[in-house]
């Protein structure tokens, strides 16, 4: 019963991550196969921290990072630093001032936009390991739940 009890809650977790893996994975193929160069300005570029909620000493840091940008004649705001909405956490504000390093408040930069999704503009034309990390989690979880609940 523990087994089957395990399988169910892991693997609807699993199910949930290969889901959303799976999907950001494709857009993220597409909107940088389809992405076009835009002028884009920066209007919000900060470290956000944000603190373990069981009280430990756990801070996670991550980019807060807002561009403003037009396609087909309309202006849109977007967020994404890579083409997908899958965000990286950091262990220090260092790493993330690192990666804001390129982005300050006010500065002009290139943001790439697809433009079947004017949506989702992004600043970085690079593909993100998060879509294939959610992936392979959601596909591992399943049996390592039904393995681990037999043990128990």
């Amino acid at each position: 019963m523990a087994q089957w009890i395990a399988f169910l809650i892991f693997g609807g977790l699993g199910g949930m991550l290969l889901y959303v893996g799976a999907t950001q994975w494709w857009l993220q193929r597409r909107l940088m196969r389809h992405a076009q160069p835009v002028t884009a300005r920066i209007v919000r570029s900060e470290v956000h921290s944000s603190q373990a909620r069981d009280d430990d000493d756990t801070v996670t840091h991550r980019a807060e990072l807002r561009f403003r940008y037009q396609c087909q004649g309309r202006s849109y705001e977007s967020e994404l630093l890579h083409p997908t909405v899958i965000v990286q956490g950091h262990g220090s504000q260092a790493a993330v001032r690192e990666q804001l390093r390129d982005y300050p408040l006010g500065a002009t930069v290139v943001a790439y936009v697809d433009p079947a999704h004017p949506d989702k503009g992004f600043l970085k034309p690079q593909a993100s390991a998060g879509p294939m990390v959610f992936t392979v989690l959601g596909l591992l979880l399943p049996p390592l739940a039904w393995l681990v609940g037999g043990w128990l």
